[in-house]
């Protein structure tokens, strides 16, 4: 077996692209305690400065065939994880604006045959990305939350670490979000609570 931690930056990211998950795994392990204590000094906030970190990670899987990192891998993830940040703190200075939007929607009474034919498209939806992940990562997310094997069993029954498949898992989850909050603002109560399903 390869050791990639020996691999230079370019080669590393030249795997990346082709695919190679457990080369992004070794890359998510090495730097995501990096990127985030770099995003907790400006957030201040340990649950949103994961989310944060987790976002762009995901990103960088989702796009890794279009990415091209001229720099170094942590100059990359730094810059990535500062301009997360700052967008996340852009869209926190204008959320008062929405508010009112928000609680009006939420007040909304729709009909029940309604509210069950979004849940019945949306779970197809859902299916249809996880179709969409990566072999292993998809995988590892079925076994997790459709059969409902432990941490530990999905490691021994696939060979690798406990660690990779909480990495795995929460990858999925962050891709699946990503994807679902490209849809329009009236399933995303939904999507959120079907995810948290997902994830449990």
């Amino acid at each position: 077996m390869a050791d990639y931690r020996k691999y230079t930056d370019s080669q590393l990211i030249d795997l990346l692209t082709q695919g190679d998950e457990q080369v992004f795994t070794i890359i998510y392990e090495s730097y995501f305690e990096l990127m985030y204590r770099h995003a907790m000094q400006i957030l201040r906030d340990s649950a949103l400065a994961g989310d944060v970190v987790q976002d762009v990670f995901a990103y960088l899987w989702e796009h890794r065939e279009a990415i091209h990192i001229q720099s170094s891998l942590s100059a990359y993830l730094y810059s990535s994880t500062r301009h997360a940040v700052l967008k996340v703190i852009r869209r926190s200075q204008v959320a008062d604006r929405f508010r009112e939007h928000v609680i009006q929607f939420a007040d909304q009474k729709l009909p029940m045959t309604d509210d069950l034919t979004r849940e019945r498209e949306l779970n197809q939806i859902i299916e249809s990305e996880i179709s969409r992940l990566p072999p292993r990562m998809r995988e590892v997310f079925e076994l997790k939350n459709k059969q409902h094997y432990t941490n530990h069993e999905i490691a021994a029954l696939l060979g690798i670490t406990e660690s990779t498949v909480k990495n795995q898992v929460a990858n999925a989850l962050r891709i699946l979000k990503e994807k679902l909050t490209q849809m329009n603002f009236f399933f995303l109560e939904i999507s959120v609570l079907l995810l948290f399903h997902f994830f449990i």
